[in-house]
């Protein structure tokens, strides 16, 4: 099959405006699925949840994969074990996060989670052998005392489910290192393939036990999330061919202002005084972090 067709060049700040305004909007569609996963997780499990999405993916990614050529070459790798393990971290995150959103308000779930970027610098020196200087591991340091503030452990508003959206937070962190790892040899078509097979085949399996018939309204917000996930995920993919990962980093940040929004309209849930400041941290570190690490990369 002949590749795809290749879009025509686009002046550059219409190029960069495009992808900023498709980042903007994949934090937007997350964060009205992760609000239809609060409001579903009730009465439903992770693997029915989210089923529909590994199904739309698998079909996104095959089509993709089918276009650039064959199958076969798409999942060529000498590395199929570290392609299964990755692969095998989002269908654990997801049910990591199903769980901290039934659990915790979703400000506070997407806070904690967007320690992410901060736990990527540090997995960064063991597993792909880049340098992180003292600065950052500061900005990293400092990013997790945001978390503590958030959490407040030994307290009387502790929940220990908040380690819950942590761990979501670092098994995501470790799927975007072993994503940059694979990248250096593996074909992008072919690591999302593998991802949403494995992710399919996982959620498939657990659905039996985990299944309830859902009423027409649920069906229509189990729909949502699968519709919801795939944009979001197309909206990123659009983003990042037309501007580098650098400049589009401090946008997923807004994700913590819709999840503050959406929760208190939603769901009434307004985060006080200490939960802000601590959010004010994270992001801060997070931005911090990622403005040290184009000081250091660019000449």
């Amino acid at each position: 099959m002949s590749a795809p067709p290749i879009p025509a060049p686009q002046p550059l700040h219409e190029s960069l405006a495009l992808a900023i305004a498709c980042m903007v909007a994949a934090q937007i569609v997350f964060t009205a699925m992760d609000t239809m996963v609060k409001l579903l997780s009730d009465g439903f499990g992770a693997a029915q949840i989210v089923w529909g999405f590994f199904a739309a993916f698998t079909v996104t990614a095959t089509v993709d994969a089918a276009r650039n050529g064959s199958l076969r070459g798409a999942l060529r790798t000498r590395r199929p074990l570290l392609h299964i393990v990755r692969a095998l971290l989002l269908p654990v995150n997801m049910a990591a996060m199903v769980l901290a959103l039934n659990l915790l308000p979703l400000a506070t779930v997407t806070t904690v989670v967007c320690t992410f970027p901060l736990i990527v610098t540090a997995l960064s020196v063991p597993i792909l052998g880049e340098h992180v200087g003292p600065r950052r591991w500061t900005a990293v340091a400092i990013g997790f005392v945001g978390v503590l503030i958030v959490v407040r452990p030994g307290t009387d508003v502790f929940d220990p489910a908040a380690f819950v959206a942590l761990f979501a937070g670092a098994v995501y962190a470790l799927y975007l290192v072993l994503t940059r790892l694979l990248s250096r040899t593996d074909r992008s078509d072919g690591i999302a393939l593998s991802t949403a097979w494995i992710g399919l085949a996982v959620f498939s399996f657990a659905l039996p036990f985990d299944w309830r018939m859902p009423s027409l309204e649920e069906g229509l917000l189990l729909a949502f999330v699968a519709l919801a996930g795939t944009i979001g995920h197309r909206l990123i993919i659009v983003a990042f061919s037309r501007a580098p990962a650098s400049t589009l980093q401090p946008f997923t940040y807004l994700q913590v202002v819709w999840a503050t929004g959406a929760g208190l309209v939603v769901f009434g849930h307004l985060p006080d005084g200490i939960t802000l400041i601590g959010a004010g941290v994270i992001v801060a570190s997070g931005l911090y972090a990622w403005w040290r690490e184009r000081q250091v990369t660019t000449p």
